[in-house]
Order: C-alpha cells, then structure tokens, then sequence
C-alpha cells in the first residue's frame, strides 16, 4: 500500500500528459504543472501558441535529449535569463 501511495505521489508531481501539435504531428508531453504554466506564459508574451513554441524548441533541440527535458531546459532558461523564478 505504501509503495502505491509513493508511486501515485510521483505521477501527481509530474501532472498529467497533454497533447500537443508538434511539426504537424500530436504528441503527448507529461511536465510538471509549473513548467506548463511558464510555457503558456512565454507563449502568451510572444504572441505565439504552445504548440507553435514546442514545435521551435523542437526543432533546435539536440536529438539526444528527450522534447521534454528540452521543454523544462527552455523554460528555465528564459525565466532566469529574465531574473524572475517560477
């Protein structure tokens, strides 16, 4: 029971997967609310979709890292780059 609870604990930290339009393709990203919430804010600032700006980070990403680990590094890079943390 105890192991179910720390699994369930673990999955409710990374939030659930969405969908998103990627290159012309859905895809399913499973990230942690807060970098959900930064995407949409740096999407919004630039007047740009989500799915828009995962398909730029897409593209410049190095195909050794996974799309959402390239996801958590670009959205932590633009807020500190900014010196404001989420």
């Amino acid at each position: 029971m105890e192991r179910d609870t720390c699994n369930r604990s673990a999955r409710s930290r990374l939030g659930q997967p969405r969908s998103v339009m990627v290159n012309g393709r859905r895809t399913s990203l499973r990230l942690e609310a807060s970098i959900w919430i930064g995407l949409s804010e740096i999407a919004k600032e630039h007047g740009r979709s989500v799915d828009d700006l995962v398909t730029q980070i897409d593209r410049y990403r190095t195909k050794d890292r996974s799309l959402a680990s390239a996801v958590r590094i670009f959205v932590g890079e633009f807020w500190r780059d900014r010196g404001t943390t989420r």
